[in-house]
């Protein structure tokens, strides 16, 4: 050691000052101890390189449910976008369709619909307009004789003019009335034959709804509990007024065994 004093004192001075090794901070400068050959310092590199990553990872797990929520948002309100189009009563479902997209869309309910939160009936309009042209499909199987689930409903076949009329009722029920948008005219059974399409399209669109995953294991459900509570209770109301028409049960039966 060139330099280094012959001594006991000279030669731990000179040692000092070799293991001593500046490192800048956030602009300062700290004097670490490089024992071994700098290996405490790479060991606090790489301790300090592992703090950072975990932190990172943290944030950007943290972050994932988040932008799943936003993504599953934006596909809802890209389906919302577009009004219904199949069946008779297409000006009706773009009136409905643009109060639901409108701020006072929610008007006030009277009936069945009043005794359920107005969150629960928005939820449940939004299902109902959003899924018309699917559902008008499925109950009066247009799209196939043959449906691929739920066998055990029966389908009204030729029937597409009373029951895109009673989803337009049960969707003007649950929206409620508003001094600030055009009000859709109701609809309702004006014959005994009517009134039956109406009561099996009732029983259709009840039994149809999923509420919750055990009513349909491996299937996701269709809306909220409180939502499908709101829906079947207009369904009910609409049921017991249609079944004032004396004998509907039999054109029911009829009607669906034809």
């Amino acid at each position: 050691m060139s330099g280094c004093v012959d001594s006991k004192i000279g030669l731990k001075r000179c040692r000092v000052a070799q293991c001593v090794a500046p490192v800048n901070i956030s602009g300062k400068t700290v004097a670490l101890a490089a024992l071994r050959g700098g290996a405490t310092i790479s060991a606090l590199t790489n301790g300090t390189s592992r703090i950072v990553a975990g932190l990172v990872a943290a944030v950007l797990l943290s972050a994932i449910p988040p932008l799943l929520k936003l993504f599953r948002i934006l596909l809802l309100r890209q389906g919302e976008n577009k009004a219904p189009e199949f069946g008779p009563y297409p000006t009706r479902w773009r009136k409905l369709h643009k109060r639901m997209l409108a701020a006072t869309g929610l008007g006030i309910p009277d009936g069945a619909a009043a005794h359920h939160p107005s969150r629960a009936r928005e939820e449940a309009v939004r299902k109902l307009i959003t899924n018309h042209d699917e559902v008008l499909r499925d109950v009066c199987a247009v799209t196939s004789p043959t449906p691929r689930s739920q066998l055990d409903l029966s389908r009204l076949p030729g029937q597409v003019t009373e029951v895109d009329q009673t989803l337009l009722e049960v969707t003007r029920r649950l929206m409620g009335s508003s001094p600030e948008s055009d009000e859709i005219e109701g609809f309702e059974p004006s014959t005994h034959q009517q009134a039956a399409v109406w009561l099996a399209a009732c029983k259709f669109i009840d039994a149809r709804v999923q509420a919750t995953r055990e009513e349909c294991p491996g299937r996701a459900p269709d809306m909220s509990p409180a939502a499908a509570a709101a829906m079947r209770s207009v369904l009910n109301e609409i049921s017991e007024s249609a079944s004032q028409t004396p004998e509907p049960s039999h054109v029911v039966e009829t009607i669906v065994t034809s």
